[in-house]
């Protein structure tokens, strides 16, 4: 990345040297400006601050909440899933179709990723998948852009899953072998973790004088975003990264009819 962008606080883009030392014991730079900073964003940055955690990024487990509404829902196609392709339509589906697990499994398959389960009868890297394909078709089902600026609050990792299989992933198959292994997925996870969450807070508080600052610093996010995937993706991946800036540009003209905060794309 350029070094306009270099040791920026993950929150606001501003330069610093304040490292989480957390993470920079697993081996990543991250970067907040202030204890402030890191508490306003500590509900997401804890479960995957650390070693074992932070570098490589390590999706949390389902809670039990979240595991009970994938369950219950698996077979459903609502909301964004209604526009999906029929293979993909509902969470069950698109397990099936990305990873091949038998429909008799599924069930079981959910349950060996949900805290307290029995998370060691799969590997690290099917773990990692079905975290994400499961998290980011639920975030779909649940999904209404005709009330997005009033629905609940969102998902923060149900958001990111959804980013990152759909819009930071290359479709072609020497790449979709290798996802989620490249150098620059990490910081790239934890950036746009703390980018979605506080985008959401924007959205849910439009009117808040702490909104207007927090789209300030959306800018300068989206900008640093666009820079990391021009310099750093882009040099080994540039099928993706010119995906990706595509995606950006179209999330942004959305988020511009709905009246959210944007940035430079």
């Amino acid at each position: 990345m350029s070094s306009e962008w270099d040791e920026t606080c993950l929150v606001c883009g501003t330069k610093t040297k304040n490292r989480c030392a957390k993470c920079a014991a697993a081996g990543i730079s991250l970067f907040f400006c202030s204890a402030d900073h890191q508490k306003l964003v500590w509900k997401v940055h804890k479960r995957v601050c650390g070693p074992t955690k932070a570098n490589p990024f390590v999706y949390p487990l389902l809670s039990k909440d979240e595991s009970g509404q994938i369950l219950e829902h698996m077979h459903d196609s609502s909301g964004q899933l209604s526009r999906f392709p029929q293979q993909t339509s509902t969470v069950a589906k698109a397990l099936q179709h990305f990873l091949q697990i038998p429909g008799r499994e599924l069930r079981d398959c959910i349950r060996t990723v949900t805290e307290g389960g029995p998370n060691e009868l799969v590997t690290p890297d099917i773990q990692r998948r079905v975290l994400v394909i499961a998290r980011a078709h639920e975030n779909a089902r649940t999904l209404d852009l005709r009330h997005i600026v009033t629905s609940p609050v969102a998902n923060p990792f149900g958001n990111l899953a959804s980013w990152d299989w759909y819009s930071a992933r290359d479709t072609t198959e020497a790449s979709t072998m290798r996802w989620g292994d490249e150098p620059w997925r990490s910081w790239y996870r934890h950036a746009m973790l703390v980018y979605l969450y506080l985008m959401d807070q924007c959205r849910r508080e439009p009117n808040s004088p702490e909104t207007t600052t927090r789209a300030a610093w959306l800018e300068r996010l989206v900008e640093r975003n666009d820079t990391f995937i021009r310099t750093t993706i882009a040099p080994t991946c540039p099928h993706l990264a010119d995906s990706m800036l595509e995606t950006a540009l179209r999330v942004k003209d959305a988020m511009q009819m709905l009246g959210m905060p944007t940035g430079p794309v």
